[in-house]
Parts: structure tokens; sequence; C-alpha cells
């Protein structure tokens, strides 16, 4: 913002900190052993990549972790959560792997928008379980309202 603003001393300032950020983080969360980030998995190497935070050098192989996490570990399933699904399918998508982000998308098993709709949902739930009373805490939620409704109006059953 401060570059569009024309004040080149803030940008260089917040270009500074942030190459600094970006420097922290790859020494706290990268693991040269796995090829990847935190715990090595879609979570973290997807967040990773979105956020910018993956040198040019290792993005093919924190990048092949990743669709191998998503094809091979699981299946063409989300082991993501809340915070970082909507990461996790853009990188995908972003990077030439549109295919596999749809699988995820119109996956119909466990976890999955699909499993939702094949049990009932005509909304996306807070939580991938088909849970009642206590166990689950809105079958109306908010989060990733985009991605379900696509799936849960039909618009993802063709293959791309």
């Amino acid at each position: 913002m401060a570059e569009v603003l024309g004040n080149k001393v803030d940008a260089d300032l917040y270009t500074s900190l942030a190459d600094k950020i970006k420097e922290a983080y790859n020494l706290r969360f990268w693991d040269e052993t796995s090829g990847g980030y935190g715990s090595n998995n879609q979570a973290c190497n997807s967040f990773s990549l979105y956020m910018g935070l993956v040198p040019e050098v290792r993005t093919t192989r924190v990048l092949a972790n990743l669709v191998r996490d998503v094809v091979e570990l699981h299946d063409n399933h989300l082991t993501t959560g809340n915070l970082c699904t909507k990461y996790l399918l853009e990188v995908l998508t972003m990077q030439g792997y549109a295919d596999v982000a749809f699988n995820l998308a119109v996956q119909t098993t466990y976890p999955s928008w699909g499993f939702m709709l094949a049990n009932g949902a005509t909304t996306v739930w807070e939580r991938w379980e088909n849970k009642t009373g206590s166990g689950m805490n809105s079958h109306n939620h908010p989060m990733l309202w985009f991605c379900g409704f696509l799936v849960l109006q039909g618009h993802c059953r063709h293959q791309p």
C-alpha cells in the first residue's frame, strides 16, 4: 500500500520487514528431510505456498508433497479443516492442478462436501462428520460456503 501511495521510505521498510518475516518463517517451519513445512501436511504446505513464503527453489518439492498427500495418502480427501481448505483449493488450481482441486470438491465419501450432500445436507456443516445434538454445533455454517455451495447446487458434477 505504501508503494501505491508513493511512499518509498515506508515501502522499502515494509519490503525489508516482509523479507525478514519470510526468512524467519522458513528457518522455523521448513523441514529439509520431509521437504515440507511444519508437519508436511495439506494445511502447512498449502498455506506456505499461498502466502508466497516458499522460496522458488523449494516450490516444486513442496507442491509435489502437497499433491501426493491429497491424491496418494488421502485418496483425494481433505485433511485441512476450516482455515486452510481455501488455500489448498486455490494453490492446487493456481499451480496447474485444477484436476486435483476438482476431485476434492466433488468427492462424495467422508470427509467431503459430497458426503454432506449424500447424508441429506442442504447447507454446509460446521464439521465434516454427520453428527447431531451436542456433537455438531451447526448444520448451516458460513465457513467455506462458496466451495460447498457449488457442490450442493450441482455445479461441480461434470469433469473439467
